[in-house]
């Protein structure tokens, strides 16, 4: 993504990279383990860093993420700052850029905290999910099977709610409290979810992934994006 930021290739659409830009020689020990030893950091064309600056000691490093989803980063644009040390210029365009921390989008998503509830994030901490479809797929793979010989029909026809059903019998028996409001307002990215996770254990990743796309805020502002000209050249300018 910084390449092609750098040489004003593409539009970048999302939120702030990670920022890991280090390059480590792996040095065998004769016990068998192994030292990861770092030796260079990745540039961009432009000549800017990637890797977030970790001086302030290997905590601070480590609740980076969290640290910028407190102070808002994931939900404004507006909150995010770098110092004009990091400032760049791409090298067709001479848009500014920065470097130092990630990649910076040109395009921002903000997250919808609205979807990802309370009970969601137990749901994902707890794997519950990922348990439940698992076991459903092994116990009914012949009937799907054949109910759904193609994943375009799959895709039409298939509904969730048994699973969803072995979902919330799960949650009670971890004795993980929520309300049916709390399940009303889960349900809606929980049935792509389980969707999409039947999706992949039938067929593969690639399945998934398109299930799990069409409801990707990220995929759906590209495609946007990318049926509007006037805002592609723009955003490049």
């Amino acid at each position: 993504s910084g390449a092609v930021q750098d040489w004003d290739r593409g539009v970048i659409v999302g939120r702030r990279t990670f920022g890991k830009g280090l390059v480590r020689r792996p040095i065998p020990m004769p016990d068998g383990s192994e030292i990861r030893l770092t030796v260079a950091r990745y540039y961009t064309p432009s000549g800017r860093s990637i890797q977030r600056p970790y001086e302030k000691g290997n905590e601070q490093y480590n609740d980076d993420i969290s640290a910028r989803f407190k102070h808002g980063e994931f939900v404004s644009a507006d909150s995010i700052t770098f110092a004009d040390s990091l400032k760049c210029t791409t090298l067709v365009s001479k848009r500014t850029i920065y470097g130092g921390g990630g990649i910076m989008p040109d395009v921002f998503v903000p997250a919808d905290t609205s979807k990802y509830t309370k009970l969601y994030r137990e749901l994902m901490q707890n794997s519950i999910t990922i348990k439940v479809s698992i076991n459903y797929v092994d116990k009914h793979r012949a009937i799907l099977s054949k109910q759904f010989t193609t994943f375009d029909e799959y895709k039409k026809d298939f509904n969730p709610q048994e699973v969803l059903t072995l979902v919330k019998q799960e949650l009670q028996e971890k004795e993980i409290a929520f309300t049916e409001e709390e399940w009303a307002d889960t349900k809606p990215l929980l049935d792509i979810h389980i969707k999409s996770l039947i999706a992949r254990h039938l067929w593969s990743t690639n399945e998934y992934f398109e299930l799990v796309n069409q409801s990707s805020d990220f995929v759906n502002k590209a495609i946007d994006i990318l049926k509007n000209k006037a805002l592609y050249d723009s955003v490049l300018q």
